[in-house]
């Protein structure tokens, strides 16, 4: 950006005084199309040199961005300044003496910027895709040749012509000075340009939680921007005679506005972005149209604006073609000066510090600043000959200013999963149902903040969620069985893992638990936004308190930076950044990346690499396997959860050994995890998540089912972002390939149980709502525990205690265990007391399990407080099952409204938040619910007040009216406006108007889809 403006100001003189501009104009278009093309070795070169000296590492954050500012201008310094002084030859080739407004600059600005919005399509819907970044690059460097070529014969044709203007141009009497002062053309183009830029950097950070943050909707951005800027270029040329001061006003009040209006719609635009959504669904053109629509609204119209304003700033300069070339030079340095310190301010320091509405709403005062002080100016220098018009404008700027007191978007625009497809199905959805809906996002966000790189925010309605960009990341109780497994498994295969690098940090899930295995001696992560440190903090209760851990090192920057730069060698490098999808996030995703991974690994090093197996087609599934392949040889495949595989490569091929296996589960924290995330307690449940070996990704390799994702030409960034909000699945039918084509097992040495992995695997189908499916011809013991987990998950839990018993077996499997005690409890069985003591081990599970037994048994007294020390242990016990939460906190109320004394205890109980957050919606209900059975309204209003902001649910909204119209307060008059705009709405949402006591699901342990646990359905009503 830099050189287009140092371009303009050098070259602008110089196309002045060339006898032939056009001829000036080919000889630059003819050098850019020689420097552009070299730019890849320079780009190599600079990179060379940055790693060299050490990156980051070595420079520290400030030296690191200075040598990179450095470096880039070497790299782009020479064509970017070639293509700064086109636009001022250009312009001296085309404008005349006697064209006053420089309206024919104007023409040639707008016809320049429709230019760039062909190429910003083309480039972003088919070349990049399709010949890769370096032939993209080279193709448009021919393309600039082409353009130098023909330019050159234009201008010989043209020499004549040119040498008569410029004796006309010379003798003419009009003269070239414009009636404002000298300062004023600069100031206004650097406004332009500082506005201009730190509004698209806010439009990129605003509109990817809406179009879902894809370089497709990056790009699609861009070209709108640049569509407008066209149009509003081409506009100047046909209805300005003569630029003014007013004119210039007008501009700065009109694109205030044209920005201002998007903001003060809000929600509104939200919605049209909701309800597009059914688009997106039908083809990836119904998906780039409804992008295109929403972008529109919001970008066109100030865009339109800026196109106009900037030629009508190269008229502020002068008049006529005399000096034109370097006036337009003049007014390139100006405005990309001010663009300049718009990005490197926005993106540094401004966004995080205003918030990205903050930058919005600061541009919007600032345009109209600008329009008021070119008004002032201009009022000056004519006197009250002007007021007129300066009036109109005034109201215009004050206008802009006034809808800074809208709302503005709230969190329902920025963090609901509008743009990922994950927001409630829209096909459901009328103008009563969202009213709930965007009253829950808004109060379900515990905090949010800007950061460098990207927007972040963490959910709380059950349980922690961090969002980035408007997409979960990762849930702390749905995602559990990644976060925390995904490091672990690695553990359990490698020999001896001493040393770890996560990259990626997340809830800390990953890296805490990673720290907490004895053996282990250092764990370092690397995590690209500041911003996430906070996440991580705030979810120590389920990290092992990864941030306070001295074996764990973060640092904030570049993974791939940090595996080039440092010395560090590993065991194990675990890789989980965002969806591949997201732009940028699949550089993680390319052999360039696992080269300098396994450049990092110590000999009998693990790579792993998550991937998600849903929004995505097999093609996607194969590249992936298939990149990795191209540089560890052999990559087997597991499961952690429904939606989610790891990819575990390694440079040859080891068997696993079931005797290390067996040894390491028994030991913690690793039996803690592997009860609490998947579910089990043995080697052969580990093994269950075994999905494919090597040999599969060696047959999709062969059979051309993907290709090998690079830097140059990344085909899985598209391919993830074609089929973004699809849903579709595809993790069962890789596992099922792989067992038909007998590809399912690895080698493995020791003794297992055979049966007991199928059995193990079919608990894990049952708890993750899927079909049951041995992937094996099923035994009588088998089919045995088919029977019963069908039972199980049925209506009919006597039958399946009774089925249990009549097998006359102890429980085989962890689940198994989980569900004959949880049946025990829910048919006040005599049998229960000894078999929970014996086999469940959690106290917190023991203890609303009792509880849930002595309510059968009538025994309230003694279940109100057992279940008060089961809600006190949850205060810092996450992991408990959590429909069986749901069903205490459902009986915890029911006790309650019998008896005013149990109602103040098990309030206190649940005074305070689970652990994490988990079931915060419904704990604050039915605590408020307890308050109000006390009978002290008094208490119930000081619940209320405590914690408000509240979810806006029926049963919290009737227990507002009843303590406040108890205990007198006006407040009351509030709620019950509430109500009235609740009942108003459709029960489409009735997850969120749902009174306790709920329906329970069938599964104690059961986790639902990975990515499904962000949904914008109100996840209050499901249990993680």
């Amino acid at each position: 950006m830099g050189g287009l403006g140092v371009g303009g100001i050098m070259l602008g003189r110089r196309a002045d005084r060339s006898p032939n501009p056009f001829a000036f104009y080919a000889n630059l278009e003819l050098f850019i199309a020689v420097t552009a093309g070299l730019s890849p070795l320079l780009v190599v070169l600079a990179r060379a040199v940055y790693l060299g000296i050490g990156g980051a590492a070595t420079l520290g954050t400030v030296g690191a961005t200075a040598l990179r500012l450095v470096l880039t201008a070497l790299v782009l310094g020479p064509s970017t300044i070639a293509m700064g002084g086109t636009m001022p030859a250009a312009a001296r080739a085309v404008e005349r003496w006697d064209d006053v407004g420089r309206s024919r600059v104007g023409l040639l600005y707008g016809v320049n910027t429709i230019g760039a919005v062909a190429g910003t399509l083309l480039a972003n819907f088919l070349a990049i895709e399709l010949f890769g970044t370096r032939m993209t690059l080279w193709l448009a460097c021919l393309v600039n040749a082409l353009v130098g070529v023909i330019a050159r014969s234009v201008a010989r044709r043209m020499a004549g012509d040119a040498a008569a203007e410029a004796s006309a141009d010379t003798n003419a009497s009009e003269t070239n000075v414009a009636e404002v002062p000298t300062w004023f053309p600069p100031a206004a183009a650097a406004i332009a340009g500082l506005s201009f830029m730190l509004m698209e950097l806010v439009w990129y950070r605003m509109l990817a939680p809406l179009l879902g943050g894809t370089s497709y909707t990056f790009g699609l951005i861009l070209a709108v921007a640049l569509a407008g800027i066209g149009i509003g270029g081409a506009l100047y040329s046909r209805v300005t005679q003569r630029a003014t001061l007013v004119l210039f006003a007008t501009t700065c009040a009109l694109e205030a506005l044209a920005i201002a209006i998007p903001y003060a719609l809000g929600d509104r635009i939200a919605t049209l972005a909701l309800l597009l959504g059914p688009l997106a669904q039908i083809s990836f053109l119904g998906a780039v149209s409804a992008w295109t629509l929403v972008t529109v609204v919001v970008v066109f119209p100030a865009a339109v604006v800026s196109g106009f304003q900037f030629p009508a700033i190269i008229g502020l300069y002068g008049r006529g073609a005399r000096d034109v070339g370097s006036d337009v030079g003049k007014a390139y340095v100006a405005n990309t000066a001010g663009a300049m310190v718009g990005s490197l301010a926005g993106g540094l320091g401004l966004l995080p510090l205003l918030s990205a509405p903050g930058c919005w709403r600061a541009v919007i005062i600032g345009l109209s600043a600008a329009a008021l002080v070119s008004l002032a100016v201009d009022l000056r220098m004519r006197a009250l000959h002007a007021l007129p018009p300066s009036v109109t404008v005034g109201a215009l700027a004050i206008a802009a200013l006034a809808t800074l007191g809208a709302t503005g978007p709230t969190h329902f625009w920025r963090h609901s999963g509008i743009g990922a497809g994950r927001a409630i199905n829209s096909s459901r959805m009328n103008q009563h149902d969202l009213q709930p809906f965007i009253r829950h996002w808004n109060w379900a966000i515990a905090w949010e903040a800007d950061g460098v790189e990207s927007a972040v925010a963490l959910t709380r309605a059950n349980g922690y969620a961090f969002i980035v960009n408007g997409k979960s990341d990762g849930h702390v109780h749905a995602d559990r069985s990644t976060q925390v497994m995904s490091g672990l498994l690695a553990t359990l295969l490698h020999e001896d893992p001493r040393r770890m690098l996560v990259v990626g940090l997340g809830t800390g899930s990953t890296a805490g638990w990673l720290g907490a295995i004895p053996s282990v001696e250092r764990v370092d992560v690397v995590e690209l936004e500041p911003a996430i440190v906070r996440v991580a903090r705030d979810c120590a209760a389920v990290n092992q308190s990864v941030v306070t851990n001295p074996k764990v090192h973060i640092t904030i920057g570049d993974a791939r930076e940090a595996l080039l730069t440092t010395r560090e060698r590993y065991d194990v490098i675990f890789s989980e950044p965002s969806n591949p999808y997201r732009a940028g996030i699949s550089s993680l995703f390319t052999s360039d990346f696992y080269r300098a991974v396994s450049g990092r690994l110590n000999d009998g090093g693990l790579f792993v690499q998550w991937m998600q197996t849903y929004d995505v087609q097999p093609f996607a599934v194969a590249t992936a396997m298939m990149t990795l392949r191209s540089v560890f040889p052999a990559v087997s495949v597991w499961q952690t959860e429904s939606g989610d595989i790891l990819l575990i490569g390694e440079r040859e091929a080891r068997p696993l050994d079931m005797d290390r296996v067996r040894q390491r589960v028994s030991q913690e924290p690793v039996a803690t995890a592997l009860a609490a995330t998947w579910g089990t307690t043995t080697a052969e449940g580990v093994l269950a998540h075994y999905v494919a070996a090597p040999a599969l990704i060696d047959r999709v390799a062969e059979a051309g089912l993907g290709v090998v994702n690079t830097d140059d030409q990344n085909a899985l960034e598209f391919a993830f972002a074609r089929n973004l909000g699809r849903n579709n699945q595809i993790g069962h039918e890789v596992q099922r390939v792989a067992f038909l084509l007998g590809l399912g097992t690895p080698q493995i040495v020791g003794a297992y149980d055979r049966e007991l992995v199928i059995e193990e695997r079919l608990w894990n189908q049952a708890t993750t709502n899927h079909p049951l499916d041995p992937l094996a011809p099923p035994s009588a013991s088998v089919a045995a525990t088919s029977d019963l987990i069908v039972r199980f998950m049925s209506s009919g839990h006597p039958q399946a205690l009774a089925r249990w018993r009549r097998l006359g077996r102890p429980p085989r499997t962890y689940m198994e265990r989980l569900y004959v005690a949880s049946t025990m409890a829910d048919e006040g069985d005599d049998a229960f007391p000894g078999f929970v003591t014996a086999e469940v081990k959690p106290a917190i599970d023991r203890e609303l399990l009792n509880g849930l037994w002595l309510v059968k048994k009538k025994r309230t007294d003694d279940a109100a407080t057992v279940l008060g020390r089961a809600f006190t242990l949850a205060r810092t016990e996450p992991w408990f099952p959590t429909d069986t939460m749901m069903r205490a906190l459902n009986e915890a109320f029911a006790i309650g409204r019998e008896s005013p004394e149990l109602a103040k205890t098990l309030a206190s109980s649940l005074s305070e938040p689970f652990a994490v957050s988990i079931f915060e919606a419904l704990r604050v209900q039915v605590y408020l619910r307890l308050l109000r059975a006390t009978g002290d309204f008094r208490h119930c209003v000081q619940g209320i007040d405590r914690w408000s902001p509240l979810p806006f649910e029926r049963p919290i909204i009737d227990v507002r009216i009843a303590c406040l119209e108890g205990a007198g307060d006006p407040r009351k008059a509030q709620a019950e406006e509430d109500l009235r705009e609740l009942l108003m709405h459709t029960t489409a949402f009735g997850a969120a108007i749902l009174p306790v006591p709920v329906k329970v699901p069938p599964a104690p342990g059961a986790t639902p889809d990975t990515d499904q646990a962000d949904a914008a359905v109100p996840p209050d009503a499901a249990a993680p």
